[in-house]
């Protein structure tokens, strides 16, 4: 039963026994299934499709509106896994609400929770219809800006990568450059810490060269930095 977490072994339940604890369990129970569907979404194709089968989306964006700092973090980095490289997914996630409450958890205090958010969006931004809905929920750009200016490295990559997907669409480039972006995406070229420098700059670079690309307001934008 869910009522004894501690005695769950998490790792050798079905996909279809951890989505009734996360929708279901104790605070402990929802925690240890939501980690272990994160554990078994990550790079499996076969695994990812099984979960939103099993009507994971619904209770794990309850749990993204309503849980705990730790657990929404938890859900985030398990939709994260989720929308990798999956058109589908990233539309059905999209449709089962989660956009708004991922835009919300970039203002955690939390890096770890800023970092699962950011990852989120960026994957979710693979799809142009998501890319729309992203920049378009209040607060989003501007959180981004933030976790670009203010973030740990880690943070700022994730930042990064997501405005790199949301600036594939025109409108969006024109947006993300009047929130202020280009400023910290060339500063993040110059800096940052030893271990995520390489895909840090990788990821700024490409998110710059999106939005200069047919863009001459940001070319210009980019020239005056």
């Amino acid at each position: 039963g869910t009522c004894q977490a501690h005695l769950i072994d998490f790792d050798s339940e079905s996909i279809e026994q951890l989505v009734a604890h996360i929708s279901e369990g104790t605070q402990r129970a929802r925690a240890g299934a939501t980690a272990a569907l994160r554990k078994r979404a990550a790079s499996n194709e076969s695994n990812q499709e099984a979960i939103v089968r099993a009507g994971a989306l619904e209770p794990l964006v309850t749990q993204l509106q309503r849980g705990s700092a730790q657990l929404k973090e938890a859900v985030a980095g398990t939709l994260s896994n989720l929308a990798a490289n999956n058109a589908d997914i990233q539309v059905a996630i999209a449709k089962a609400g989660a956009i708004p409450p991922l835009v919300d958890l970039l203002k955690s205090k939390s890096s770890g929770a800023q970092k699962a958010a950011a990852g989120a969006l960026g994957n979710l931004a693979a799809n142009d219809e998501n890319q729309l809905a992203i920049c378009g929920t209040a607060g989003s750009l501007a959180s981004f800006v933030h976790l670009l200016r203010r973030g740990n490295a880690g943070v700022q990559a994730a930042a990064a990568g997501a405005l790199n997907n949301l600036a594939a669409n025109d409108a969006n480039q024109v947006a993300i450059t009047d929130a202020d972006a280009v400023e910290p995406l060339v500063n993040l070229l110059g800096g940052g810490c030893v271990a995520y420098l390489a895909f840090l700059q990788a990821a700024a670079a490409s998110a710059l060269r999106n939005l200069a690309y047919k863009n001459i307001h940001n070319q210009q934008a980019i020239a005056q930095n």
